[in-house]
């Protein structure tokens, strides 16, 4: 029987409006003829596999946890599956069209791995109204409530720095996240990577 190939390499995230093809790797497994893959779900994009190799040209209507693997062959039969690639996808362009136009909340790392940090604009202060930043996971569960209190702008000479607000993600699983804040009675929302 051949030897179960290695896990394939290729990307953690990526935006399919920015990059709708991939390509996935692995090494020679011993006593393999060829190599057979797969994508899991299917619909998620095409495989065109070259032996070590597949590209995959993604789905522009799918979103989310994309499972790559692969299996060699030869007159034998067929090795067990590799260890999963996991890749998430998602679409990166139209997030800030959702932004109000009056409030800008900047977002980064994205993606991000251990944290996530919402900056407030110096000119925007919080008042008594609702003042939070919902995130929600692809199924629309609520995975965090912050509440954005009422922040002192940190000043550094006479310069008015932005005020932060820091989501822990380190015990986030991996995948794509939706936030919506709301201050003032402004609101925005947009999407965020947690890619591990």
């Amino acid at each position: 029987m051949p030897q179960t190939p290695n896990q394939p390499t290729g990307p953690d995230t990526l935006c399919y409006t920015t990059d709708s093809t991939s390509m996935y790797s692995i090494n020679t497994a011993a006593g393999a003829w060829d190599y057979e893959w797969k994508i899991e779900p299917e619909e998620a994009g095409t495989i065109l596999q070259d032996s070590l190799s597949a590209y995959i040209t993604w789905n522009q209507q799918y979103e989310g946890e994309v499972a790559v693997s692969v299996r060699s062959f030869n007159d034998c039969g067929n090795s067990n599956w590799s260890e999963e690639k996991l890749t998430y996808v998602y679409n990166c362009v139209g997030i800030d069209e959702f932004q109000n136009k009056n409030f800008i909340l900047t977002i980064y790392p994205n993606p991000a791995k251990d944290y996530v940090v919402f900056e407030i604009p110096p000119s925007i202060s919080p008042n008594e109204g609702k003042n939070v930043i919902l995130i929600n996971d692809v199924f629309g569960q609520l995975v965090a409530n912050l509440s954005i209190k009422n922040p002192t702008p940190i000043a550094i000479g006479t310069k008015i720095k932005n005020q932060k607000l820091v989501w822990d993600t380190r015990e986030v699983k991996p995948g794509v996240y939706f936030f919506r804040y709301e201050m003032n009675g402004v609101w925005g929302s947009g999407k965020i990577v947690i890619s591990k």
